[in-house]
């Protein structure tokens, strides 16, 4: 029969696990479209269309613009982080063993919340600004720019982010133009935590890891630059943990869940760059 853990144990694993979370684990969440609403299972966005003003016809009713009006659905995935402590670890336990076990859950749910995004994004058929076989280049950042705004998606006010794998994040760096920028938040604001980015020309650019780039052919990847308005993420709550002794096993099971969904909400307002995963850095 299981046996709840003392308070104190719980909330010590709980309070790291989310803490560990926020900070650290997940990347992608800011930079995603609250969902609308949640019923049951499923979770909802709603998408307005463009509206065209027309000339005032004076004296009658002038006609409706008519914008479409849609609702975006996805069903959320349930997911867990189970780890053990046994009872002769926890007899020896020390605050920082304590923590790494809640590393690990938050770090494992964060990485699958941050690859349910660019999961989405890879399945949108998005426009690609192409460098297969060669490395990324300040042209081709300036191309994939060009490209969103070219796309009718609206460019003031909005945010707009791309995620670099290392060696093309490196690569942006290597060009005085973004390495003289500043240094940012996701929320735009002056780097002091959360994401690092560089703010420049309209995109907050970050290093993304090497996991979460798509392999479209040998030595080359595929990344993103899309606006938050483009992509949602819904999630019923982040984080919850269950920590039980478990007899049979002589040890304290802690079981981490969440459950999230993330969807392409408006696939104009996404673009697809490709470059050599294995090319040069060369200083610029």
């Amino acid at each position: 029969m299981a046996t709840e853990a003392p308070n104190w144990y719980v909330q010590k694993f709980i309070d790291t696990a989310v803490n560990v979370f926020q900070q650290k684990g997940m990347l992608l969440r800011g930079m995603c479209s609250p969902e609308t609403s949640i019923q049951a299972r499923t979770v909802n966005w709603m998408v307005a269309g463009k509206g065209e003003a027309v000339p005032l016809q004076r004296g009658s009713m002038g006609g409706a613009m008519n914008a479409p009006r849609s609702t975006v659905s996805a069903q959320m995935s349930d997911w867990q982080a189970p780890e053990w402590a046994y009872e002769t670890d926890l007899e020896k336990m020390t605050v920082d063993e304590q923590a790494v076990i809640a590393q690990n859950a938050g770090w494992a749910i964060g990485r699958r919340s941050d690859l349910m995004v660019m999961n989405a994004l890879n399945a949108t058929a998005a426009t690609i600004v192409d460098n297969t076989g060669l490395a990324f280049t300040l042209q081709q950042a300036l191309t994939m720019i060009v490209t969103l705004q070219d796309q009718d998606v609206g460019w003031e006010g909005d945010d707009i982010f791309c995620g670099l794998p290392p060696l093309a994040w490196q690569q942006f760096l290597s060009y005085r133009q973004v390495s003289d920028s500043q240094w940012v938040g996701f929320d735009g604001l002056p780097y002091k935590t959360g994401a690092k980015m560089k703010e420049w020309n309209g995109v907050k650019w970050y290093r993304s890891p090497l996991s979460y780039a798509p392999i479209p052919s040998a030595d080359n990847y595929d990344f993103f630059m899309w606006a938050k308005r483009a992509i949602g993420y819904g999630t019923n709550y982040d984080l919850r943990t269950t920590v039980t002794w478990e007899n049979l096993y002589s040890g304290w099971y802690h079981n981490s869940r969440f459950s999230a969904v993330a969807q392409t909400l408006l696939p104009s307002g996404i673009v697809r760059g490709r470059a050599a995963s294995n090319s040069l850095i060369t200083i610029n």
